[in-house]
């Protein structure tokens, strides 16, 4: 919605002179203007200035205006301009048109039908073939980033944008700055691939998958996979499979279903190889047709669970249906408002907008005085994650903050919710950790790791990932005998329930060649030898950095021993 501002008739950049401001949020603002001699209607996104932020941040603008600009097709979004302003905040001139995201549309009116829906799918298809056909990867497809305006005869035109996350492949010869590298995750955890939740290289496969997840959430009105949290989120994309779209609505044909189901596959041989792929197999249902044959898969695993699902709901629907509106009556209350803020907060920091998530945090204190004392928790715990995420790089005042967060929090919660207490206990060695307070880490995380084995079932991967630092905490403390059985014991959850590609991996093996290199008796060469064979056989040799890294780290602890001998 556009509201007055006080740069309203300002002349910007020497040749745009702005008419309303469009909208602002954490990272800026964006103005409507118009070009001073041309009278043309433009959008300017301006970048705000605040140490905050960081260079990476600007370097991230900058390389939107580089993408964007060697982009020109009526679905993608235009840059015209780029420049900074004399108080040195970077800005973008882009194409400016009346019209709604796609995820205002969804808020606005629920799901689309597929009359409505099949257009848009096409049209943003043609966009980002096109880009994939300038050797550019978005990386960030969300309903936020594609609006929907219309044409001089009043038909709808989807336009891609935001190319603030956008990489040049490598097959491209060009010297653009790289400023993901593998390892790091950058996009939104509610449409990332699962290759892009790992950390991995990506390729156009990727926003196959990110389409995938709009066209779902369009047809469906929800996202398909979301977890309370941006890591739950992430942990779903790499290890579970949506309901198909048709199951969600009844409403969605079976063919769209297939179609959006493949495209969401884990399998990166069995996803569509490129966008072109998607958008033949769209345009032939949207001409009466059937996509083509899919090869067998994970889809049919996940009809098969659909149909016993239905069998066993529908014998006893009726009884089902009362005991939910029963429940229901008698438990619903409004949503209070610190839970609201907690939510804003939540986005905030998916947004990277770590400063107004702080804000948010407070607000939400605040407003939770009366609460109930596992409520109060909650809020903390939260506070905490933040303060230990900004404190990563090891600013200590971050760290101590979220090490108060995680203290108050811990005797308030109910002492039934074992998940929040694991949570909290590893938080707080976490911190401990890296106050480089070993001995006292040791205890919370000595806590959290039995919270966590006797929850195991329900979450493995927190299994881990608590062993894996209850291990790197002994190691940093010199405890090499006690470090190696925890260590150990993180490498087998993982291998056991198949979660040898996660993140955690290539730390248990890191410290544990570390010990190796310094310590004879340590020699386990072989045991990493053996889990980059496992890897290979799980994610390919071809394209998988985890499995090159292991093996070279292999070579290193092998000639290691060889110099001991």
């Amino acid at each position: 919605m556009q509201t007055e501002d006080p740069r309203v008739n300002e002349l910007f950049g020497g040749k745009y002179i702005v008419r309303s401001l469009i909208g602002k949020g954490g990272m800026g603002v964006v103005y409507k203007v118009d070009h001073a001699i041309l009278r043309k209607p433009l959008a300017v996104k301006v970048l705000r200035v605040d140490a905050s932020l960081g260079e990476s941040a600007v370097e991230r603008f900058e390389q939107e205006a580089k993408a964007a600009s060697v982009l020109s097709h009526v679905n993608l979004v235009g840059v015209q301009d780029f420049g900074v302003t004399k108080t040195g905040a970077p800005y973008l001139v882009m194409d400016y048109f009346e019209g709604d995201s796609i995820a205002q549309l969804i808020r606005k009116n629920g799901a689309f039908t597929i009359d409505q829906a099949m257009p848009v799918f096409i049209q943003i298809c043609s966009g980002i073939a096109y880009m994939h056909g300038k050797g550019i990867v978005h990386r960030d497809i969300k309903p936020s980033n594609i609006v929907v305006t219309k044409d001089e005869h009043g038909l709808p035109v989807a336009k891609l944008l935001d190319f603030g996350l956008a990489k040049f492949l490598p097959t491209v010869n060009t010297t653009m700055k790289t400023l993901t590298k593998t390892g790091e995750i950058f996009g939104s955890p509610q449409y990332m691939s699962p290759e892009q939740c790992r950390g991995e290289a990506v390729d156009e496969r990727s926003d196959v998958y990110s389409l995938a997840c709009v066209m779902y959430e369009m047809v469906t009105g929800q996202a398909p996979l979301t977890g309370d949290t941006a890591i739950l989120t992430i942990y779903k994309h790499i290890n579970e499979v949506p309901p198909p779209a048709s199951q969600v609505n009844a409403l969605v044909p079976e063919s769209i279903s297939l179609i959006i189901m493949r495209a969401l596959s884990k399998d990166l041989q069995i996803r569509y190889q490129n966008i072109d792929e998607l958008k033949q197999d769209l345009t032939r249902v949207a001409e009466g047709g059937q996509p083509e044959e899919l090869p067998v898969s994970e889809l049919e695993v996940a009809e098969e669970n659909k149909k016993r699902v239905i069998t066993r709901i529908a014998g006893g629907a009726g009884v089902l249906l009362l005991l939910v509106a029963a429940f229901y009556l008698f438990t619903h209350k409004p949503t209070p408002a610190w839970h609201a803020t907690l939510e804003q907060a939540k986005e905030q920091i998916q947004k990277g907008d770590f400063a107004m998530a702080e804000l948010s945090y407070k607000e939400a204190t605040a407003q939770a005085k009366d609460a109930q004392p596992n409520e109060k928790a909650e809020i903390d715990i939260a506070w905490g994650d933040l303060c230990k995420r900004i404190g990563a790089d090891k600013n200590r005042k971050d760290i101590e903050d979220a090490l108060t967060h995680y203290t108050a929090a811990l005797p308030l919660i109910d002492a039934s919710d074992h998940s929040a207490i694991a949570h909290t206990n590893e938080g707080i060695g976490d911190c401990l950790h890296a106050l480089k307070k070993y001995d006292d880490a040791e205890i919370y995380f000595a806590n959290a790791a039995e919270d966590r084995k006797d929850n195991q079932s329900k979450d493995p991967y927190a299994l881990a990932a608590v062993l894996m630092k209850q291990g790197r905490n002994f190691k940093d403390n010199g405890k090499y005998e006690k470090a190696e059985p925890a260590l150990h014991e993180a490498v087998n959850v993982m291998q056991k329930l198949g979660f040898i590609q996660q993140a955690y991996m290539p730390q248990c093996l890191m410290a544990l060649s570390q010990m190796a290199t310094h310590h004879r008796e340590y020699n386990r060469a072989e045991l990493l030898k053996e889990a980059a064979e496992v890897h290979k056989r799980i994610t390919g040799p071809a394209d998988s950095q985890l499995a090159s890294l292991i093996e070279k780290r292999n070579k290193l602890i092998e000639q290691a021993f060889n110099s001991l001998r």
